[in-house]
C-alpha cells in the first residue's frame, strides 16, 4: 500500500501525468483491432493501443461526471494505472526475494523500499534536470513504453519466482491460467522494445539449462518438447517481430546501413552510462560483490539459488542490451538513451542488486539495523533540491501550464459546440517551425474525435489549428524562432 500511495502522489502531484501534445489527444480515442495487423502502422502494439483509448473512455463517461473535469480524470486514471503496475512489480519482486531468505516481512519490506528508490536514484544528477527509470516523454509514451515494460517485468518475476521454487507456472485453476494467457498475450503484443524483457529471460533460462546444445538444430525438437511453454512463447515472440517488421512505422523510421547506425547507437548508450549516479553505482556494486562472494564461498542451497538468479539475470541483461542496440540502430539510435527503453537493460542490474541485498541481509541479520539509515540516505538523495526530475511532457514545461493550456483548448471547443457551430479556428501555442509540435497542424480532427467519443462535445467539429504567439505569452511558453 505504501508503494502505491507514494507513486500515486508522485504522478498526480509532484510530477503529474497530463494530456498535452497531439499524440496524447489522438491516442486517447483511436482504438485498434485486438489482433496483430500485418502491414499495419503499429502491427503488434495491442496493449497500448487498446488500453489508452479505454482510459479515455472511462475518464470521459465514468470519472468526469464526478470530477467535472476531463483532463484531471485522465490524469487520475493514468496515475492509478502506472502506480498499480509499479506496485505489482514491487510485490512480485518481494515474493521472489522471499525464496532467497526466510521471508522475513520487515527485512523484505526494507529491501523493496530501497529497490523502489533505486529507480529514481540511478540517474540523479547534482544539478539541472534528472531522469528516472519510470519516466516517459509524454502521456502516450507511458502507455506505449513504460506500461509494456512493467507488464513484461512483472511477468518475468512471476516466472522467476516459480523457477526458483521449482513450481509449474501452469496452475490447476482455470481462472488463473486464463488470466495468465491474457497477460502473456499483452506482454508479447505490446512493443518490440519492451517484449525483449520476457524473451531475454526465457532465452537465458534455456541457455542455462541446455548450454551449447541450444545451438545445434538437431537438439531443437527435444529442447522444445521438454520446454513447451517457454519454447512456444519464444516462437510467438519471433512471429511478433516479423509482424512489426512489416509495419508502416518500422518502414518509415528505418535507417540505412548497419555499422554506422550501430556505432551511433553505442555512443548514445555510452552517454547513458555517464548519467548514472556514482554513489548509486558504488553502493550497488559493493552489495552485489559481497553477496556474490558470500554465496560462492558458502555453497549452501540458498547460496546456489542466489548465484543462479544472478547468472540468469546477467545473461538476460546482456541479451537485452545486444537486442536493443540492434533494434534502435535500425529504428533510431537516440531511442537507446530513453529511460522508458533503458529500463529493459537497467532493470536487470537493479534486480541483481535487490537479490544480492536480500541475501546479504539474510546472511548478516545485524546489518538490518543499518538498513533504515541507508534507506533514508537514498531517499534524501532522491528528493534533494539540487536537481529536480524531468516533467512528463516533451517541451518539459510545468504540468500546471500543460493543464492551463488544455483547459483553454477545451473551453474554445466546448464553447463552439454549445454555440452550435460546425467549424472552429482553434488557437494553440506556437510550436516548432515544421508542423507546430507539440500542437501540430494536423491535430484538429484528432482532438475533435477524442472529445466527441468521450462525451465532451455533442458532435464532431471541423477544427483548424491556428498557432498563436499570444497563447505563448499568456502561458509563459517560449516562442521558437
Amino acid at each position: 500500500m505504501a508503494v502505491f500511495v507514494s507513486m500515486f502522489v508522485f504522478f498526480t502531484g509532484a510530477h503529474r501525468l497530463v494530456i498535452y501534445d497531439g499524440d496524447d489527444w489522438v491516442n486517447l480515442s483511436q482504438m485498434r483491432h485486438f489482433i496483430p495487423m500485418w502491414h499495419g502502422f503499429n502491427p503488434i502494439k495491442i496493449l497500448p493501443e487498446t488500453l489508452m483509448p479505454l482510459v479515455g473512455y472511462i475518464s470521459g463517461y465514468v470519472i468526469t461526471p464526478f470530477t467535472g473535469n476531463y483532463v484531471n480524470s485522465v490524469t487520475l486514471v493514468s496515475a492509478l494505472l502506472v502506480s498499480g503496475f509499479i506496485t505489482l512489480y514491487i510485490y512480485l519482486f518481494s515474493r521472489l526475494i522471499g525464496t532467497f531468505s526466510d521471508n522475513h516481512r520487515c527485512r523484505n519490506a526494507i529491501v523493496c523500499g530501497i529497490v523502489l528508490l533505486m529507480h529514481f536514484w540511478i540517474f540523479k544528477q547534482n544539478g539541472g534536470l534528472s531522469s528516472y527509470l519510470f519516466w516517459s516523454g509524454n502521456l502516450t509514451c507511458y502507455y506505449h513504453y513504460l506500461i509494456p515494460a512493467l507488464v513484461n517485468i512483472s511477468l518475468i518475476l512471476y516466472f522467476f519466482h516459480h523457477e526458483m521454487d521449482k513450481a509449474d507456472v501452469w496452475s490447476k485453476s482455470a481462472v488463473r491460467n486464463s488470466l495468465f494467457i491474457v497477460v502473456l498475450y499483452f506482454a508479447i503484443f505490446s512493443n518490440i522494445l519492451q517484449n525483449i524483457i520476457l524473451a531475454a529471460f526465457l532465452g537465458a533460462l534455456l541457455l542455462e539449462k541446455e548450454g551449447k546444445k541450444l545451438f545445434f538444430p538437431r537438439q531443437w525438437k527435444r529442447i522444445f518438447k521438454e520446454n513447451r511453454l517457454y519454447g512456444s512463447i519464444l516462437i510467438i515472440w519471433l512471429i511478433s517481430l516479423f509482424f512489426e517488421a512489416s509495419g508502416g512505422r518500422a518502414k518509415s523510421i528505418a535507417t540505412a546501413g548497419f555499422v554506422s547506425p550501430v556505432l551511433e547507437t553505442l555512443k548514445f548508450f555510452g552517454r547513458s552510462f555517464h548519467q548514472v549516479n556514482l554513489a548509486f553505482l558504488v553502493l550497488s556494486m559493493l552489495v552485489i560483490f559481497f553477496a556474490f562472494y558470500k554465496a560462492y564461498l558458502q555453497k549452501s542451497a540458498y547460496g546456489n539459488m542466489v548465484l543462479r538468479a544472478i547468472r540468469i539475470s546477467f545473461i538476460s541483461m546482456i541479451i537485452a542490451s545486444i537486442y536493443l542496440v540492434l533494434v534502435c540502430s535500425k529504428a533510431s539510435p537516440g531511442y537507446i538513451s530513453r529511460s522508458d527503453v533503458e529500463i529493459g537493460i537497467f532493470f536487470w542490474y537493479i534486480l541483481i542488486f535487490g537479490i544480492s541485498l536480500a541475501y546479504f541481509l539474510h546472511e548478516h541479520p545485524k546489518w538490518v539495523l543499518l538498513a533504515p539509515l541507508v534507506t533514508i540516505f537514498i531517499l534524501v538523495e532522491v528528493i534533494n533540491g539540487r536537481s529536480t526530475f524531468r516533467e512528463s511532457n516533451m517541451p518539459g514545461v510545468s504540468p500546471s501550464i500543460c493543464y492551463a493550456v488544455d483547459m483553454d483548448i477545451l473551453n474554445q471547443i466546448q464553447s463552439a459546440d454549445q454555440s452550435e457551430r460546425n467549424e472552429l479556428e482553434l488557437h494553440v501555442p506556437k510550436g516548432d517551425n515544421r508542423d507546430n509540435w507539440p500542437h501540430p497542424n494536423y491535430m484538429g480532427r484528432n482532438i475533435s474525435q477524442t472529445l466527441y467519443r468521450d462525451g465532451l462535445i455533442s458532435r464532431p467539429l471541423k477544427i483548424t489549428i491556428v498557432p498563436d504567439t499570444d497563447m505563448n505569452k499568456k502561458y509563459h511558453l517560449p516562442i521558437q524562432k
